[in-house]
């Protein structure tokens, strides 16, 4: 069917739409292909995705070559309850990768005045 639209969002959307009725387990997507004034005015596909999607995504960088054995992982953590259950799924991927593990503390920010 058909679908014309300007909008990013309503793209996204009915990109997550069809997968979802497909039984997709995985999405796959490219980035960094449109220029940086093409995405303050148009937005990025994949970033749009990445904030609505409740999907497996796997987002690469247009110009990346896919490692075929990956010997060290870097990974971001605030340490938050749901951040150190992915913590724990990422060391069990290293581990099985026999991969080195590097973590990044990404604090949290406070927005409140002490």
């Amino acid at each position: 069917v058909p679908f014309h639209t300007l909008s990013t969002t309503k793209s996204v959307d009915r990109f997550l739409g069809l997968a979802k009725t497909q039984g997709i387990e995985l999405l796959a997507l490219f980035t960094g292909k449109r220029t940086a004034l093409g995405r303050f005015f148009l937005g990025s596909f994949a970033e749009t995705a990445i904030h609505r999607s409740n999907l497996n995504l796997l987002v690469v960088k247009s110009e990346a070559k896919i490692p075929t054995n990956v010997k060290s992982v870097f990974f971001s953590s605030d340490f938050s309850e749901e951040s150190k259950k992915d913590l724990i799924r990422i060391l069990k991927i290293c581990k099985s990768l026999n991969a080195r593990l590097t973590v990044f503390h990404a604090a949290a920010s406070i927005y409140k005045w002490a």
